[in-house]
């Protein structure tokens, strides 16, 4: 599915507020291994924004403005985005979510980054608690 599918698209609009072509989804971006870069997600974020349909921009619309300011800030250079990123999506990418889990996967992965942020600032004991130990 892509853009050009004038149909596909003003049906998804309609039915669900928005249309992502497969050219942005994240199992594309997995399938493109070193071919992928911080471009793809600029154009996947620029490409949502566009394609938000009419009815539902007050609920969608800027909802990856965050995003978008903070892919700049993971490096100084191109090259150290695309890795920073790169290195995320494969990080998700590793998270089992088959539903036979017997946890929540939001709430791991909440946990996972609130875990490395507190690491990162070197302070773990006054954001973090570990779930073991509570």
């Amino acid at each position: 599915m892509s853009e050009d599918d004038a149909e596909t698209v003003e049906n998804c609009q309609k039915n669900i507020g928005y249309f992502i072509s497969y050219d942005n989804l994240f199992s594309t971006w997995i399938k493109k291994g070193q071919d992928f870069s911080v471009g793809d997600v600029r154009d996947a974020l620029n490409a949502f924004n566009r394609l938000v349909g009419s009815n539902h921009k007050n609920t969608f619309d800027n909802i990856f403005d965050t995003l978008a300011k903070g892919v700049n800030d993971l490096g100084s250079q191109e090259g150290e985005r695309t890795k920073a990123i790169k290195g995320l999506i494969m990080l998700i990418n590793e998270i089992p979510m088959d539903n036979k889990q017997n946890f929540d996967v939001l709430g791991f992965v909440y946990e996972f980054l609130l875990k490395n942020f507190a690491a990162n600032a070197g302070k773990a004991g006054e954001f973090y608690t570990p779930y073991e130990v509570s």
